[in-house]
């Protein structure tokens, strides 16, 4: 379509700004209602223990925000027509899924059958695998961030004939 291939130009300083707040709520939910057990947060007791800021939803929000801040970062960097931000889109949805099912403990035992044992390439895929936490609302929250990503990146982009 004719559309697709129309140039774009994305406000990249309000993507980033839109990314970097997206950012900004995925570390409260793991410092918050997560109370920093997670590895790239320092081990000290100064998390909150009872506090939970975001209920259900901190479950699902970091993943929300993971493809939520690639796929408006990617943008920024690639997109230069619609039809790339479609492409950016479903690359981020297809990774997220794919990181996702990996999780599912049907994939962790058939991991575990392929003796991706300790000091194999294959070994962080297994861990991955062992410790995440497979989850439907998960799923959602990758197309729910997507669909955000993709109107965020519309609304502070200007293309001829479409705004």
């Amino acid at each position: 379509m004719d559309w697709e291939r129309k140039v774009i130009s994305i406000e990249k300083r309000l993507c980033i700004i839109w990314a970097v707040g997206a950012i900004v709520i995925g570390l409260l939910v793991y410092v918050v209602d997560r109370h920093g057990q997670v590895s790239f947060l320092p081990r000290y007791p100064i998390y909150p223990q009872t506090l939970s800021i975001f209920g259900a939803f901190g479950g699902v929000l970091p993943t929300l925000t993971h493809t939520f801040i690639f796929i408006v970062i990617s943008s920024c960097v690639w997109a230069t027509t619609i039809r790339h931000i479609y492409i950016t889109c479903i690359f981020w949805v297809v990774v997220e899924f794919s990181m996702e099912i990996i999780q599912h403990s049907n994939i962790t035992i058939y991991l575990k059958s392929l003796s991706l044992a300790q000091g194999t390439v294959g070994e962080p895929l297994y861990l991955f695998s062992l410790y995440g936490v497979f989850s439907i609302g998960d799923l959602i929250a990758v197309i729910v961030g997507a669909v955000l990503a993709f109107i965020v990146i519309m609304k502070n982009s200007k293309q001829g004939g479409l705004k």
